[in-house]
């Protein structure tokens, strides 16, 4: 600030003795025009967020003029090269991805955008209990008061291993855990959090999305269960 002050204003001074009053009356107009900019950014509700993740929707992102679409996005993000790297995957397909800084991903989903730093903690399987509730990873399964319904067995609740397949309610076959949840639109940062419940190494349900056929026979005793993201 000193170097500017004593090296660089002077001589602008003596090219227009007018030079202060100009700079400050272009601060002026850009203060006003940054928060006109800001309004109609905000007019568009193109950010939300979802736990530590900032997610842009993707049509109402593609809708914004360039000025508003990149001033929306450097609200999440470092600095504008990355702000350029976002606005890429608008033209990508869904499951591309940029590598940010701060260890962060910027993902095209299916309807949006997300920033999000990957999850890659293990989540260590749990025995459900007959009645009451527990916190899963990031979600809180309730048993006995509402959700699906299951037969009245010992069931665990781990999380979605290689390979996983199972027989979905309402559908001929089976059909990997994988596929299932991509058939589902179910972004990829959220694939690998999902409770999956278990008896005797068979899958009962994935969690809130779909029953198993062969644990869907609910004539004698059950239990309810309930997932819910928290």
């Amino acid at each position: 600030r000193n170097k500017i002050r004593h090296t660089v204003v002077p001589p602008l001074c003596e090219i227009n003795p007018s030079f202060a009053d100009a700079v400050f009356r272009m601060t002026e107009i850009l203060q006003a025009e940054k928060e006109y900019l800001e309004a109609q950014t905000d007019a568009y509700f193109v950010m939300r967020r979802e736990g530590d993740a900032v997610l842009f929707l993707i049509d109402a992102l593609a809708k914004m003029p360039l000025a508003l679409r990149r001033r929306a996005v450097r609200r999440a993000v470092e600095n504008f090269d990355e702000v350029e790297l976002v606005l890429d995957l608008l033209k990508k397909r869904s499951g591309s991805a940029h590598t940010l800084s701060v260890g962060r991903v910027a993902e095209r989903e299916y309807t949006d955008i997300a920033i999000y730093v990957p999850d890659i903690s293990e989540i260590t399987p749990m025995r459900l209990p007959l009645k009451g509730e527990i916190v899963f990873g990031d979600y809180r399964i309730k048993i006995g008061q509402g959700g699906m319904h299951l037969p009245m067995k010992e069931y665990t609740v781990r999380t979605r291993q290689n390979g996983d397949s199972f027989a979905p309610e309402g559908m001929a076959g089976h059909k990997k855990v994988k596929d299932f949840l991509m058939d589902k639109k179910i972004p990829r940062r959220l694939r690998n959090r999902i409770p999956i419940i278990t008896h005797m190494d068979k899958i009962a349900a994935v969690g809130n999305l779909r029953r198993s056929r062969e644990f869907s026979n609910c004539d004698g005793e059950t239990m309810q269960i309930k997932i819910e993201r928290i």
